[in-house]
């Protein structure tokens, strides 16, 4: 499984449920007859959690970029952008000397009398720059790439993290209360599930397309580094 599956997909959907797994511990009897079971009904669960999560985080995105008014690399990539015209340039420079001839990024005068192209030149012109960058003279990309990734399948988990985290609260609470009533059971086992519950409400509540969009610009600013880290190198 690879690192980005494991920080971008399954590292969201571990957030949303740890909650609620550790109450169902704190609560449940052991079933020693299902142990054989478990591993497989985990594989299981964690490969259709990581679809899931990056389906969630897909969906929320369309809303993201409508929101930011593009994608972030188009957006680094506009003269009409809030993006001052010397690094603008730049940025153009270094594309089309790294990916040649055959890509032709628009002018400012060309991306002025027709936005719409331009923008579309400016996604093809980044899709190719990501299939060429060699991942393995810029592991940092793939690292920015995993941390936007997560940002992004955590938003999209946000509201059902919310409400999975306050109802595991609720429920381990519930039951610290008849612990203490009842005497049967050793109250400060419902503490860690209770505090769990606690901040990962905490978390989802914060999280919004602020802390999303940060990474993605991070991820935007590695990418054209790697850029011109790889025009630097000889031959």
């Amino acid at each position: 499984m690879s690192t980005y599956v494991l920080r971008a997909r399954l590292a969201p959907m571990a957030l949303l449920i740890l909650p609620a797994l550790l109450v169902i511990a704190v609560l449940s009897v052991p079933l020693d007859g299902w142990n054989s079971v478990w591993p497989v009904v985990g594989v299981a669960v964690l490969m259709l959690g990581a679809e899931v999560a990056r389906d969630a985080g897909k969906r929320r995105q369309v809303e993201l970029i409508r929101t930011w008014g593009g994608w972030p690399t188009t957006l680094a990539l506009r003269y009409r952008g809030p993006t001052n015209r010397a690094t603008v340039e730049r940025r153009h420079a270094a594309m089309a000397a790294f990916l040649g001839p055959d890509f032709n990024l628009p002018s400012a005068e060309e991306e002025e009398g027709d936005p719409d192209s331009a923008d579309d030149a400016y996604e093809v012109a980044v899709d190719a720059v990501r299939a060429r960058v060699a991942s393995s003279s810029c592991p940092r990309l793939l690292a920015e790439n995993a941390s936007y990734g997560f940002r992004r399948n955590a938003y999209g988990l946000r509201i059902p993290g919310m409400v999975l985290a306050a109802t595991s609260m609720v429920a381990a609470s519930i039951a610290l209360s008849v612990a203490e009533e009842g005497g049967g059971q050793p109250v400060g086992r419902f503490a860690v599930p209770i505090l769990t519950a606690g901040i990962a409400l905490l978390f989802w509540w914060r999280i919004d397309g602020d802390w999303v969009r940060r990474a993605a610009d991070s991820y935007v600013m590695c990418l054209f580094q790697c850029v011109e880290t790889q025009l630097a190198k000889p031959g």
